[in-house]
C-alpha cells in the first residue's frame, strides 16, 4: 500500500508473507502463502497511479481466479486472541465469546464458516488460558495482574513476563 514516484512496472508473484496463528501447538508463524485476489488488484493499483504502467503477474488468469481466495482473509481470523479477549473483558464486555463481533464473519441465515468457527474456537482456547495464567478469575473477572497486563501492546507472553519482571525486581533483565 506504497505509492512510490517513478514506480512504472509492477512483477507480481501473487504471494504473501502472512501471519498465521496454530492454537493447537499455541504458535504463530508467518509462511508465504497465495495473496487474495483483492489484494493483488490492490497490489496492481501500485503503478499507474501518477503515470502510465504496467502489472506482470507471474500467475495465469485461471490461477487468479481459482487458486487466490477472493479476499483477504481479516487478522482476526488468523491471530491470537487472548490480548484482544482481555481487551474486551476490560472494556465491560460481560462474555467475549457471546459478544457479536464484525469479526466473527455472521450472516442471516447462513451456516458458521471455518473461518467462524476457528474465530469461536480461538476465542474460547484464550478464555481458557488466560484463566489458568491467572489474568481473570474463575468467575471471569480480569483479575488486578490482568489489569496490569492489558495495557501492554503485545502478546499476553510478553506482557506477563515484564510485569513478572517487575514483581521479582529483574525487569531489566527480562525487557
Amino acid at each position: 500500500s506504497l505509492t512510490i514516484d517513478g514506480i512504472t512496472f509492477v512483477v507480481d508473484s501473487g504471494l504473501i508473507r502472512q501471519t498465521q496463528w496454530n492454537p493447537t501447538t499455541v504458535s504463530k508463524f508467518i509462511p508465504v502463502v497465495g495473496h487474495s485476489q483483492d489484494g493483488v488488484k490492490q497490489r496492481w493499483g501500485r503503478v499507474g497511479r501518477k503515470a502510465p504502467g504496467w502489472v506482470f503477474p507471474l500467475y495465469t488468469f485461471e490461477q487468479w481466479k481459482d487458486v487466490l481466495l477472493p479476499h483477504t482473509p481479516p487478522e482476526s481470523a488468523r491471530d491470537d486472541l487472548e490480548q484482544f479477549y482481555l481487551t474486551a473483558k476490560t472494556a465491560g464486555v460481560d462474555d467475549p465469546k457471546q459478544f457479536v463481533w464484525p469479526a466473527a464473519f455472521l450472516r442471516a441465515g447462513e451456516p458458521p464458516s471455518d473461518m467462524q468457527k476457528d474465530f469461536k474456537k480461538e476465542l474460547e482456547r484464550s478464555e481458557n488460558a488466560l484463566s489458568v495464567s491467572g489474568l481473570i478469575d474463575k468467575d471471569g473477572d480480569v483479575t488486578q495482574i490482568g489489569k496490569e497486563v492489558q495495557v501492554f501492546n503485545t502478546s499476553i507472553f510478553q506482557a506477563r513476563a515484564i510485569v513478572l519482571g517487575d514483581q521479582l525486581a529483574c525487569s531489566i533483565e527480562v525487557a
